[in-house]
Parts: structure tokens; sequence; C-alpha cells
């Protein structure tokens, strides 16, 4: 997760804008579902942490 987060600030300042699910899985060399399944984790992760 953490290699996915630096990845999307690189492309962040490269693009100047936000990148996309799509632009962010191709860099990744993901598919845009596996993506979004990695971030859903990454965040039920964080949540449950937050609970304790």
């Amino acid at each position: 997760m953490k290699a996915t987060l630096k990845v999307k600030e690189d492309l962040l300042e490269v693009l100047g804008r936000e990148p996309t699910d799509g632009e962010l899985a191709e860099t990744t060399n993901m598919s845009t579902s596996q993506l979004r399944k990695l971030i859903a984790r990454g965040q039920a992760s964080r949540n449950n942490m937050i609970k304790v």
C-alpha cells in the first residue's frame, strides 16, 4: 500500500492533478479492480486501527 501511495504522490506531481484510478492502476501494473480492492483493504485496516 505504501508503494502505491508513493506512486500516487509522484503522479500528482507529474500530472499536476490527482491521478485517476486508471492512471494509477496502469502505473502500478494492476487492473483497476485490483487497485480498488487494495485501496478498500487499506482503508478497512486503517479504520480498524482507529477503532482500537
